[in-house]
């Protein structure tokens, strides 16, 4: 008698990413580090623009948490990609907890680097989940 036994190694669900509805918008996309998080623990954003690195954008993060509890941060670059970090609360109850991300520009920087026509306010909207 042949026994034949499959083992399927647990594997972390790849990052989520999600992109910019309009065109010409200044966030391009943004990838989550993880999709699922336990409360307490640091969450990474990579955020991409569509500009060129040399003027100041400033990030505005919204997250929601299942209780309706909320929590901002708020980053800056002068670069055309980011990372912002975050502690979610060791208090956060487990559930979807959505997001939006907005950016504005102050319009500052070096006046010298040629720009691509974007708008200076967007947002992109996206959820993870707290275990």
């Amino acid at each position: 008698m042949l026994t034949l036994t499959l083992s399927m190694g647990a594997t972390e669900a790849p990052p989520l990413a999600f992109y910019a509805a309009t065109p010409n918008a200044l966030l391009a996309a943004i990838t989550l580090q993880a999709r699922h998080i336990q409360a307490g623990q640091a969450q990474n954003l990579a955020v991409i623009l569509n500009k060129a690195s040399g003027s100041v954008t400033i990030f505005n993060l919204v997250i929601t948490y299942t209780d309706g509890a909320r929590q901002e941060v708020v980053d800056s670059t002068i670069g055309n990609t980011a990372t912002i970090t975050w502690q979610t609360p060791s208090a956060a109850r487990p559930g979807v907890a959505t997001f939006q991300l907005s950016t504005t520009g102050c319009g500052c920087g070096d006046r010298t680097i040629a720009q691509p026509t974007t708008t200076l306010e967007s947002s992109i909207d996206g959820w993870f989940v707290v275990k």
